[in-house]
């Protein structure tokens, strides 16, 4: 009579505690694995350190699909202090470009054809500092602020100014410190036997600077630049020949012109004037 009522009871099991004691069994299966996996990693504790003790030896990845404008993670502060600090110890390898040989503290790699990086200051003068070494007063005189294989022009990015100054700036500030003055400071020619100018080797002297009416005897008129000294050889020739800058006036042997700003004298071999290719070299001020 009680084996009977046993086997009843036994029938008579509920399938719902069955089906309850399947579920806790393949859900152990299940969890345990993830459990596992889950005691490799912590939670992020903010305003700690993380890890706590030791350091991670992988690396920790967030990865996000958005859409255009919208940011994979966003770190902001509120107040007046700073939104992120990276630290790293990695060393400069031979080859500055590779990852693996030249670490970098931070790496922005864009795949598609869009920026890289971008750095905004919303109201601020200066935008940024790049600094060598730990005290910005003693600059590492070796260091390079960066490198570039890009050859293109960078936009608002040129040699326009030095020092606030644009290339008319330091021109002019080179005229006014220099005593050889206005433009040109320094003219140049190459002048033949017959008293013309060769344009390809001359700089502010042209025929209209030249009177050549006295054997041997070239006198300059009206330059640009008033000579305050001048320097001539003859142009592979023998001979020789003379530089005059003092004489204004000298009379017939310049035509009787008056203002004469330079003579050049050419004489041969034997001492007396005579008609020689020369070349010229002028300082002068304006």
């Amino acid at each position: 009579m009680q084996a009977q009522n046993s086997k009843r009871r036994g029938r008579n099991f509920p399938r719902e505690w069955l089906w309850l004691l399947v579920s806790v069994v393949v859900l152990a299966v299940l969890v345990t694995p993830v459990a596992m996996g889950a005691s490799s990693g912590k939670a992020i504790k903010v305003g700690k350190r993380n890890p706590a003790r030791g350091a991670a030896k992988r690396t920790t990845r967030l990865v996000t699909k958005t859409k255009a404008g919208v940011f994979g993670a966003s770190i902001s502060n509120g107040k007046a202090g700073g939104s992120l600090g990276l630290s790293c110890r990695s060393a400069l390898g031979a080859d500055i470009a590779s990852t693996l040989v030249s670490t970098p503290c931070l790496r922005a790699l864009n795949s598609g054809s869009g920026k890289a990086f971008q750095f905004q200051g919303a109201s601020g003068t200066t935008l940024g500092v790049i600094q060598s070494g730990s005290d910005f007063a003693t600059p590492n005189a070796n260091a390079k602020p960066f490198v570039t294989n890009a050859t293109g022009e960078a936009t608002g990015l040129n040699a326009d100014r030095v020092d606030g100054l644009n290339a008319a700036d330091i021109v002019a500030q080179a005229q006014a410190q220099n005593p050889a003055g206005a433009a040109p400071s320094f003219a140049f020619a190459r002048v033949s036997p017959a008293g013309t100018t060769d344009q390809s080797r001359s700089q502010g002297v042209t025929d209209a600077n030249l009177i050549h009416t006295t054997p041997g005897v070239y006198c300059f008129v009206s330059l640009t630049s008033r000579p305050k000294n001048a320097a001539s050889n003859l142009d592979g020739v023998p001979g020789e020949v003379a530089v005059d800058t003092t004489t204004g006036n000298p009379g017939a042997e310049c035509n009787n012109t008056n203002n004469i700003e330079l003579i050049v004298r050419t004489y041969g071999s034997d001492g007396s004037p005579a008609d020689k290719g020369f070349y010229v070299n002028i300082t002068g001020t304006g």
